[in-house]
């Protein structure tokens, strides 16, 4: 049976023990496991849904938040697909949605042998799928379709003050959205325009400090650093000049000189310590060139989770990635932007390894 698995972001783990589960069963499991966004993956989803028999939705209290996975059910019941909800987590009855009050749900909270029983015999039981309607419902948009606009936007991000603050304004709507999707795509394009070398110093002040009142705090170069050359923003203001204070002792100024030099050099002696294990800041050219091999199973053709593992093991503070899209067959690759100690660095992902359905071995370089 082919089955798509929806899923909140929180419940990605769990999605993803269920589509090895799935597997074993003799079924064809998909998931997109990777974020929910850009129009290209909305449009895989959509097409996997048409040609799915079952709908398995994952169950658990972030499902309601959750936009993209309210729209893959609507369409999955526009289309006349088996909608099967499967509990993961304790959730409150008055808190689910309301299309799923009437359909039967499998307890799949223990996922132990008995569970994963349950949900062989649950999809066992299901009738044929019916055919598809003869004029197919229309698709529903990408949830998040302003932020997939603001990605396209920060991809060629002008010099212009007005636009800037217009994607910030968008940001900041993401920022303090109620979809824990949304909020973190959000935060993702906030770091990436932060990073960006045309970011100016109103809308990226603006952006810090939104990212800032975010979950999880700033993930970004304070704006104004590098990257803000002549031009990019008003000019500072200057200091006004503050009137000379009183003469003082020579002596009382030397020590208090001394003072501060002392305590200033305690403070840097703490830093050094409490920063000695945070590993290597990667310069250009930091990221290795000739390829290097992994070998780690990717469900679908999300890499990017374990591209930043990777490169983290190799010494490579690297806060996050984003990929764009990855076929799951060896030779295909992609181009990833990695988020590293302030800097945006690109790296080539080539599969070199599949089991069928997901990726098993890959090769990245800078």
């Amino acid at each position: 049976m082919r089955i798509v698995v929806s899923y909140a972001r929180e419940d990605r783990p769990v999605a993803t023990e269920l589509v090895h589960t799935l597997t074993e069963f003799g079924h064809e499991p998909w998931s997109d496991a990777g974020a929910h966004s850009g129009g290209r993956w909305w449009d895989e989803i959509l097409a996997q849904i048409r040609g799915c028999d079952l709908l398995l939705v994952v169950m658990s209290p972030a499902l309601p938040a959750s936009k993209a996975c309210a729209l893959e059910r609507q369409y999955a019941f526009a289309l006349r697909r088996h909608v099967l909800p499967a509990v993961v987590a304790p959730i409150s009855m008055q808190g689910l949605p309301s299309d799923l009050v009437q359909i039967h749900m499998l307890d799949y909270t223990r996922r132990d042998a008995a569970a994963a029983a349950r949900l062989f015999q649950a999809i066992r039981a299901l009738p044929p799928v019916p055919p598809l309607p003869r004029e197919l419902p229309r698709p529903p948009a990408p949830p998040l379709s302003y932020l997939n606009d603001i990605a396209d936007r920060l991809n060629r991000l002008p010099g212009d003050l007005n636009v800037q603050h217009e994607i910030v304004t968008g940001l900041m709507t993401g920022l303090s959205s109620d979809d824990p999707d949304e909020r973190s795509t959000a935060a993702e394009l906030a770091r990436i325009f932060l990073n960006h070398p045309q970011r100016m110093q109103e809308p990226a002040e603006r952006a810090a400090a939104a990212l800032g009142r975010a979950p999880g705090g700033p993930r970004g170069p304070a704006p104004g650093g590098p990257g803000l050359g002549p031009g990019h923003g008003p000019p500072t203001p200057a200091t006004p000049a503050t009137p000379a204070p009183a003469a003082r002792s020579r002596t009382v100024m030397v020590l208090a000189w001394i003072g501060g030099a002392a305590v200033a050099l305690v403070l840097l002696v703490v830093l050094l310590a409490n920063l000695g294990g945070t590993g290597p800041t990667p310069p250009d050219g930091m990221i290795p060139t000739v390829p290097q091999q992994a070998t780690t199973t990717v469900v679908g053709g999300d890499v990017a989770t374990a591209l930043v593992d990777q490169l983290r093991a190799e010494g490579i503070p690297a806060d996050y990635a984003s990929c764009f899209g990855l076929t799951v067959a060896v030779g295909a690759t992609t181009s990833c932007e990695v988020s590293a100690a302030g800097g945006v660095y690109p790296v080539t992902v080539r599969v070199t390894g599949t089991d069928g359905v997901n990726v098993t071995a890959f090769e990245w370089y800078g």
